[in-house]
């Protein structure tokens, strides 16, 4: 008697999780795909400057601009900021933001590390709260978003990838 009460028990909660799974998932794709969809034309935002100022999208409002999140512990980021640092006098026409949530202190000692520090056209930020990570919808560091001279989404890329893979969306 108790095994039948057991499978009644059974045959009702297992599709009912499953349901509840499934509709858990659909959600999170939907979350997703609204994400995605934020993010073709550049999303409003606000940073501080490893300098104090404040920073918002508008301030980039002209010409061709990546957005890298990342963090100075990154061993990827790390990687990234070197070849930047070798490519970066081919690409003077691309606007470089790079967006951290670590203290200022630490995102100005990674960009002088790689000579990319007080670079034209290289703004450092810090994402207090990490907002930004949050707004864009971001995965993982280095996240990459490139937005072309209409401030519309031209590429975007969650890991490693070689910085020329993203300029070739710019047909730089």
């Amino acid at each position: 008697m108790k095994k039948n009460r057991t499978l009644k028990i059974l045959a009702v909660l297992i599709p009912v999780i499953f349901i509840g799974a499934m509709i858990y998932l659909f959600n999170r794709v939907q979350d997703k795909k609204e994400r995605v969809d934020n993010l073709q034309q550049l999303p409003s935002f606000t940073v501080t400057s490893i300098e104090g100022a404040t920073i918002s999208a508008k301030d980039f409002s002209k010409g061709k601009k990546v957005l890298v999140y990342f963090s100075p512990e990154c061993h990827i980021c790390q990687t990234e900021a070197e070849e930047l640092s070798n490519i970066y006098s081919k690409h003077p026409n691309v606007q470089w933001i790079f967006i951290g949530s670590d203290p200022i202190p630490e995102i100005k000692a990674f960009a002088e590390r790689y000579q990319l520090y007080a670079k034209e056209n290289i703004i450092w930020a810090r994402d207090t709260d990490a907002k930004v990570y949050q707004v864009f919808g971001m995965s993982g560091v280095p996240y990459f978003l490139a937005y072309d001279e209409n401030n519309k989404l031209a590429f975007r890329n969650s890991g490693a990838i070689k910085l020329e893979n993203i300029l070739k969306h710019f047909n730089e």
